[in-house]
């Protein structure tokens, strides 16, 4: 089964600076082999937050093998080293089984900090 991991991204910023991040979007996804391409279309029908929308992009995938290398996940490290080129901010949160497993990456000029990580004691 391997190592699993949770993943949320959000990308925001003003209406044309979003435009030109969709674009960059959609040039990058329709290099993808097909295969890739489906992946990706999975995980974001499997989340009604998932996708573009409200003047911003969400993606967000539960249970996923998030290695760099994997052609999917490297569309998402490379789409996201464009966000200050492209004047828009991200939050990148992953959080792996392992309890220490927790990354998280916030770019851009205006960040907002809506993502975050909160542990908590379960079960009593």
């Amino acid at each position: 089964m391997g190592y699993r991991s949770e993943v949320v991204i959000i990308v925001y910023g003003d209406e044309e600076n979003m435009v030109a991040f969709k674009k960059t979007y959609d040039e990058a996804y329709a290099k993808l082999p097909e295969l890739e391409q489906g992946w990706i279309n999975d995980c974001i029908k499997a989340d009604d937050r998932n996708g573009f929308d409200d003047g911003r992009f969400t993606f967000v995938a539960e249970d996923v093998k998030w290695y760099e290398g994997y052609v999917h996940v490297d569309f998402f490290i490379e789409l996201l080293e464009q966000v200050d080129d492209l004047g828009v901010n991200s939050e990148f949160i992953r959080i792996g089984e392992d309890n220490g497993d927790v990354e998280t990456e916030y770019q851009g000029g205006d960040c907002e900090y809506y993502l975050g990580v909160t542990r908590m004691i379960d079960g009593i």
